[in-house]
């Protein structure tokens, strides 16, 4: 059977193969969860209209960042918790919508220290290096 093509990325152009790009992506989205975290926690009580309205994109696109988390999760020996811790967490964006709509910074809180956890246990699930080492 002939190899598989190599995948190319342009090196020093920012471009990553597919699996690197969707890790980058968990990555990228779990830092920006935390500074929202502390956004909010600092000056949520604050925040005027746009501000939460863009808080609210950016749980949906928290949320699209699923679907790079199944791809990263795919083929990992704990794939069916991956894939169940993941879509737990989607229905907790889903379920922070809610507070961000009525502007409830302390209520929003509580959503995004959740979610932050699961973030964690999601990389704790996909290292799978058992405890004993």
């Amino acid at each position: 059977a002939a190899a598989p093509a190599p995948t190319l990325a342009a090196v020093g152009e920012g471009d990553l193969p597919e699996g690197a790009r969707q890790f980058q992506n968990v990555l990228k989205a779990q830092k920006t969860w935390a500074e929202l975290g502390k956004a909010v926690k600092d000056r949520g009580s604050q925040f005027d209209d746009k501000e939460w309205v863009n808080v609210q994109t950016l749980l949906r696109s928290v949320y699209q960042v699923g679907d790079d988390m199944k791809a990263v999760a795919k083929g990992n020996g704990n794939e069916k918790q991956l894939f169940a811790l993941v879509k737990e967490m989607q229905g907790k964006i889903q379920g922070a919508d809610e507070p961000a709509k009525q502007k409830d910074a302390a209520a929003f809180l509580v959503a995004v220290t959740d979610i932050g956890k699961s973030f964690t246990s999601f990389f704790d699930l996909l290292s799978d290096v058992p405890d004993e080492l």
